[in-house]
């Protein structure tokens, strides 16, 4: 039996229209098997592939090369797609593999819900991690550690924006120090000046290393790592990412990360629709 389906595309985390990272939502009843979501995730060649179950909210998230436990960008796709095919846009929970999520728009942007952040140490020396991210000891700032706010992510804060600008990861070592039960290796590089954060994030299946262009999940895992850290909400920061990846169109990813007096984590950013259609399989 052939598989139809209605797919659209996004584009999340952008300033301006032709910004931001790409994702597609593609519409389904019930989930296709897991071999033939990963197949179709490889053949449309997004950034990542949302599976939405409308009726029910329920997603599933896949990259080119593997399924995503969580994924912000993708709430954020998956939300304002829902909004468009059934008309309510107030908040609505959506459920992943990893539990469920608020999200609702807010002005012009879109906005998850991050839940609380668990942190642990990341077992690996500064010196030697510094050093499988290709950055100098002296170039990072505190105490790195995994956060985990849908998926684990090495955290590692820098001193400089020009040290997260030059970081060259080994896609090996990544993949050995930021290693984590069912999911591919996930680390964040970033720096903080002031209300402004420069942020790349890497991922590793030891062969092979990926740098992505929008990070909800990494912006969600840094609010954790502030109330982590002893830092008094409300706070506010701007984040930049994708100044190293060269789109043609446009440079950078922008997030916007907020902790209220209660201390919780919200992530937003714009959602635009590019276009759509249907895909027989």
């Amino acid at each position: 039996m052939a598989l139809l389906l209605r797919f659209h595309h996004l584009n999340v985390f952008g300033e301006r229209r032709t910004g931001g990272g790409g994702v597609v939502v593609c519409e389904t009843p019930e989930f296709p098997d897991a071999r033939t979501m990963q197949a179709l995730a490889y053949q449309l060649q997004a950034p990542e592939t949302v599976f939405l179950d409308v009726a029910h909210r329920r997603l599933r998230v896949y990259t080119p090369q593997y399924e995503q436990p969580f994924s912000g960008q993708a709430m954020l796709a998956a939300a304002a797609s829902y909004a468009q095919l059934t008309g309510e846009r107030g908040p609505q929970l959506f459920y992943g593999t990893h539990g469920d999520t608020r999200v609702w728009p807010h002005d012009d942007l879109w906005w998850f819900h991050s839940r609380p952040a668990a942190a642990r140490p990341s077992g690996v020396d500064v010196a030697t991690l510094a050093a499988g991210l290709g950055l100098q000891a002296q170039d990072v700032a505190g105490v790195p550690r995994f956060i985990n706010a849908g998926m684990d992510i090495l955290l590692v804060e820098t001193r400089s924006r020009q040290s997260v600008l030059q970081a060259t990861p080994d896609p090996a070592l990544l993949a050995q120090y930021a290693q984590a039960p069912g999911q591919v290796s996930a680390a964040a590089v970033w720096c903080r000046d002031g209300d402004l954060a420069t942020l790349r994030v890497f991922n590793s299946d030891q062969f092979n290393l990926y740098e992505e262009f929008g990070s909800g999940t990494a912006a969600a895992a840094i609010g954790g790592w502030m109330l982590n850290q002893g830092g008094k909400p409300p706070l506010s920061l701007k984040l930049e990412q994708g100044h190293t990846i060269h789109r043609l169109v446009t440079r950078l990813s922008v997030l916007h990360l907020h902790v209220d007096d209660a201390r919780h984590v919200r992530v937003g950013g714009k959602v635009w629709r590019v276009g759509g259609g249907e895909i027989e399989w």
